[in-house]
């Protein structure tokens, strides 16, 4: 794979066809942040999607896992919809347990760190 990442990106293997705009607007949302949702579509994929979606993440993404032995999910697409200006980074759903995400952390500095 050649860095930088060029955007749109869609990988050489997907497990299935890739959702639709409408499969991803009306999917459960897991997490919702100001700019962004993440939501599960179908099987296999993971989408974070908004306005505040920074698609250089999914590059990162992309680069760690060919240059790293490290786990991340597969990076499946990312792209921009032109007509409302929204980014969308297609990923692979890995199931497990998300009690760690749903934590409230408190900043370092409440901690006396």
């Amino acid at each position: 794979m050649r860095f930088p990442i060029s955007v749109p990106f869609v990988a050489d293997f997907i497990p299935d066809a890739l959702p639709t705009t409408v499969e991803i607007q009306t999917a459960s949302v897991l997490v919702e942040k100001e700019g962004w949702k993440l939501v599960r579509v179908r099987k296999h994929f993971l989408v974070k999607y908004g306005t505040g979606v920074d698609l250089t993440e999914g590059q990162y993404l992309l680069f760690a896992a060919e240059t790293t032995n490290l786990p991340y999910p597969t990076v499946y697409a990312l792209y921009t919809d032109i007509t409302t200006a929204v980014n969308y980074m297609v990923m692979e759903y890995i199931d497990g347990n998300r009690s760690h995400c749903d934590r409230k952390w408190r900043p370092r500095a409440e901690e006396g760190i």
